[in-house]
């Protein structure tokens, strides 16, 4: 390095020898492709052991072993995450209250296209509420909570539980949570079977 610059010291090389050597690995990534889908999308072990010990038509060296990976296998071996089974439901009413927004086509009379639809967990009550905008999901609720609050006394809603919907991510309805003491709970991205009670109902 000579004044914060960087010297380079390369040698040319002929393109005969780099196309040379592009094709050489190209033919063996398709040798590997060939053998590997004549025998069934077997394991690439399997193959170099077939190659070593049976004349196949196909010479193949160790670096298309190493190099060749099967589109078609790792789209099929791709598994999603697994999730844990709740083992134990809530059984007093109104403990857990379990939400989404469902899509109504066409829409009503009214203008309203969707409807918010809650679940108790314990009893599966069902409460449904018509929205014309995602932003009303939150009066609905602060509405459903006050009437459940004065009318039951006796019970108490302790979480809400949902989809990331932005509907339910709202500064309101987490500050309307926090000042009543309930949890606002939800489920991870892309997971429905986590809120499947309601996803079913």
């Amino acid at each position: 390095m000579h004044e914060n610059i960087y010297r380079l010291h390369a040698e040319r090389v002929p393109g005969v020898m780099v196309m040379a050597a592009l094709k050489e690995d190209m033919d063996s990534k398709k040798q590997m492709e060939l053998l590997h889908q004549r025998f069934g999308h077997v394991a690439m072990d399997t193959v170099k052991r077939l190659t070593h010990k049976f004349d196949v038509g196909v010479k193949l060296n160790a670096k298309g072993l190493t190099t060749y990976e099967c589109v078609a296998c790792a789209e099929v071996k791709a598994k999603r995450m697994t999730h844990a089974r709740i083992e134990k439901r809530d059984s007093k009413p109104l403990q857990v209250l379990m939400m989404d927004v469902c899509s109504i086509k066409p829409a009503t009379i009214g203008g309203c296209s969707m409807f918010l639809f809650v679940v108790d967990e314990a009893t599966r009550f069902k409460w449904a509420f018509l929205m014309q905008h995602m932003s009303e999901a939150t009066f609905h609720l602060k509405i459903l909570m006050n009437r459940l609050r004065t009318q039951l006394r006796e019970y108490k809603a302790e979480r809400l539980w949902s989809d990331q919907g932005g509907e339910f991510l709202s500064t309101e309805l987490e500050t309307y949570c926090n000042e009543h003491g309930v949890e606002l709970k939800t489920t991870n991205s892309y997971s429905p079977q986590e809120n499947g009670i309601v996803e079913r109902a």
